[in-house]
């Protein structure tokens, strides 16, 4: 099974005040879909993090995200959106980990010729803090 994880495609940002940086934006979006998830046949799609850059989407910005959604095949299987980036930290308090650097885990596992481990990272007990740093922990 081959999925593809995409997150913060940010569709409606402007940068550097340039009219045309929205268009950049979807431009990339639809290139992702084509190259990687049309192209490499996945069976799914993961989207996390800002889909859109705003709260409140305009509807140019709504159409190139509909327009990026509809652009696979008609005979491919559906696919679904999930905000879990922002389900995760603003309604369910879930703290998120990313950019880990597993690559002694991998090496580790590789060589006992395993696959499987449990990840667990718990934050620092530091009341009223909005952040802080993981202490990650493999279990093999």
């Amino acid at each position: 099974m081959k999925f593809l994880h995409i997150a913060d495609v940010h569709l409606g940002c402007t940068r550097y005040q340039l009219a045309e940086s929205p268009r950049d934006f979807f431009d990339a979006w639809i290139d992702v879909l084509r190259r990687y998830a049309i192209g490499e046949q996945v069976d799914f799609v993961i989207m996390c993090g800002d889909f859109f850059h705003k709260r409140s989407v305009p509807p140019e910005t709504m159409n190139y995200a509909v327009e990026g959604l509809v652009s696979r095949r008609a005979d491919d299987r559906y696919h679904t959106l999930l905000p879990i980036h922002h389900l995760c930290l603003f309604r369910l308090g879930v703290p998120l980990g990313e950019l880990w650097y597993l690559h002694e885990l991998a090496g580790w596992l590789r060589e006992h010729q395993r696959s499987r481990f449990l990840l667990t990272a718990p934050p620092l007990r530091l009341p009223g803090a909005v952040g802080c740093p993981a202490t990650p922990i493999a279990t093999v």
